[in-house]
């Protein structure tokens, strides 16, 4: 079990993810109507194409989805977990400029900004998730967009692995954040060239 006052992000070594991403989530049909909505509303503004950053892209679905149902000039596709990173190169080769990646977002360097990044249910399964968001709004182009997915709560923020958590196998959890609104929205509000 990872120890509960690491401060990185964890790099997960269950088959679990691979198991569900390669299966799931790899058509436009299978992401959530809000996540579809949202996406689509921002990619209809690009009329020239954008370059998207999957950052936590698991098996690489959602560039797979994108092909084809919009202009999408450039993704790259970025996760820690090394099984899945493989099935994406293996499985799932598109039909524009692309690469996946094994690294974590949060130490990941690369000098190309861009138009969206996005993180669906990824920033939130991490210790460190100030620090998630801080490196995926550091690779938005200005004026672009971040995309990303967290859980939400009236009540008191949840970022303890030992109260919220995922179970992944026998040995191994993944933690489970659960912010109150109010923390959530400070937290975005002093991420760095504010973007609220």
């Amino acid at each position: 079990m990872q120890s509960i006052n690491e401060k990185s992000n964890i790099m997960y070594k269950s088959e679990s993810f691979l198991n569900y991403y390669s299966e799931t989530r790899m058509k436009w049909e299978d992401f959530y109507p809000s996540e579809k909505k949202i996406l689509k509303r921002i990619f209809d503004r690009y009329d020239q194409g954008f370059e998207l950053l999957d950052a936590g892209c698991g098996c690489g679905g959602l560039g797979k989805a994108l092909c084809g149902k919009f202009n999408i000039k450039y993704y790259t596709g970025l996760d820690c977990n090394r099984k899945e990173i493989e099935f994406a190169k293996e499985n799932n080769q598109l039909s524009i400029p692309h690469h996946y990646i094994c690294e974590d977002i949060a130490v990941y360097k690369d000098s190309r900004l861009y138009d969206i990044v996005v993180s669906l249910s990824c920033i939130d399964f991490n210790i460190d998730v100030k620090g998630m968001l801080e490196s995926c709004w550091e690779k938005v182009k200005p004026g672009g967009y971040l995309v990303t997915s967290v859980r939400l709560t009236n009540n008191e923020t949840i970022n303890d692995i030992n109260k919220a958590y995922q179970k992944l196998g026998e040995n191994e959890v993944a933690n489970y954040v659960v912010f109150n609104i109010d923390d959530f929205l400070k937290m975005i509000s002093e991420l760095r060239n504010n973007p609220a």
